[in-house]
């Protein structure tokens, strides 16, 4: 993240948003859930049970602003992973979508799975 955001400026500005992350992910992929947590402020969590998944509502410098009285936009959190360093990283990408959607791995370079 390029610029430090306060909790009030997250509040001011209106920058929430909603997306769902899987049971699998969050047995599987780990990193990946832990850096998305790092770059929301969660502030709903809810199971839910048929799509085996939890709905996360929150605030994030990367989710767009939401005008007053509108519906939470949805978004998808892009997670890349570098296969020479190892590291895994939201760099700064949330995609606005129409439904909550899950965590997914970006298109990368190498072959290897970082969450199959």
């Amino acid at each position: 993240m390029s610029q430090a955001y306060e909790t009030d400026d997250l509040f001011s500005q209106r920058r929430f948003g909603r997306f769902n992350i899987t049971e699998e992910q969050v047995r599987r992929c780990s990193e990946a859930v832990r850096l998305v947590m790092a770059a929301c402020i969660i502030t709903r969590c809810e199971r839910r049970f048929p799509i085996a998944a939890f709905l996360y509502e929150g605030m994030s410098p990367y989710f767009d602003p939401v005008p007053d009285g509108d519906d939470l936009p949805s978004y998808e959190w892009i997670v890349s992973y570098d296969d020479e360093t190892g590291c895994a990283d939201v760099a700064g990408t949330a995609r606005r979508v129409d439904t909550p959607a899950v965590v997914r791995r970006a298109p990368r370079k190498t072959k290897r799975q970082f969450c199959p």
